[in-house]
């Protein structure tokens, strides 16, 4: 008959069956303060704070542009038509967007055709000039 060596000595130490492990709390049992609870303490804290002021406590500084909007908001449904009109804003300026790059392209094919027409005429003047301009100081 072979035995294990753990059951011939018997267990070392005892291993209690209870619940509770020192100071900490069962947090499968308890969860923490319910929501309504930290709210009401965050208040609490932010009005002793906005009423009482101790040495140098200066005014915080007002938050950044890009702060504030990293900082999640409740969307009422006015907000949301609004957020709906600038996506379709947005939308009908890459419309024109297109429509002022077609223009760009119009403007650059007048340009080079003025160019062009501007060359000509230097070329006619100076065919000119070689036709009569070399004969003049006889």
């Amino acid at each position: 008959l072979h035995v294990h060596p753990f059951f011939v000595l018997g267990r070392t130490r005892s291993r209690s069956r209870s619940r509770s492990r020192g100071r900490s709390p069962d947090w499968s049992r308890y969860k923490g303060k319910s929501d309504a609870t930290m709210v009401q303490e965050l208040r609490e804290s932010s009005r002793a704070e906005a009423v009482c002021a101790s040495g140098k406590d200066y005014a915080k500084r007002p938050m950044g542009f890009e702060a504030g909007l990293a900082v999640r908001r409740e969307q009422g449904s006015t907000e949301t038509q609004m957020m709906q009109e600038d996506a379709v804003a947005s939308m009908e300026g890459k419309k024109r967007r297109r429509a002022t790059q077609e223009d760009d392209i119009d403007r650059d094919l007048a340009r080079m055709r003025r160019t062009e027409e501007e060359q000509e005429r230097q070329r006619k003047l100076m065919q000119i000039y070689e036709k009569y301009g070399s004969q003049g100081s006889s």
